[in-house]
């Protein structure tokens, strides 16, 4: 009789290796294998256009894509977005009623942009 018992215990332990493998092995197996590391992207030597808004010798440089922050290239009817290009994102907004304003901290001092219709309608500049 215990011989027996001794049987069917080890096929009930063999038995749950058995599903313990199924289950634990096959989540594995069906797992995706890692992605590779994206190839890195080519560097172009551009050189940096100045300003042609600024005055004469002071005409403000930066890489290709960052923003120069030059507060004399902002006019008036100017789109958000060409704003954004010299300014990059605004450290604050506040939207008061059809006008939102953006300011922005710069070397030269704070500056506020308000926007109407994504058209710069008023520009301010404090120190």
């Amino acid at each position: 009789m215990g011989n027996k018992l001794a049987k069917t215990n080890g096929f009930i332990v063999l038995g749950l290796v058995i599903i313990s493998l199924t289950v634990f092995g096959c989540s594995q197996q069906s797992a995706p294998p890692p992605a590779a590391p994206p190839p890195p992207a080519p560097s172009a030597a551009v050189a940096p256009q100045p300003s042609a808004a600024s005055p004469a010798g002071t005409a403000q440089t930066a890489p290709a894509g960052t923003p120069t922050q030059d507060v004399n290239q902002l006019q008036m009817g100017m789109a958000s977005t060409q704003v954004q290009q010299i300014m990059g994102a605004p450290a604050q907004t506040k939207q008061k009623g059809a006008i939102t304003e953006w300011k922005y901290y710069t070397p030269q001092g704070k500056v506020e942009i308000q926007l109407q219709n994504n058209q710069v309608v008023g520009i301010e500049r404090g120190h």
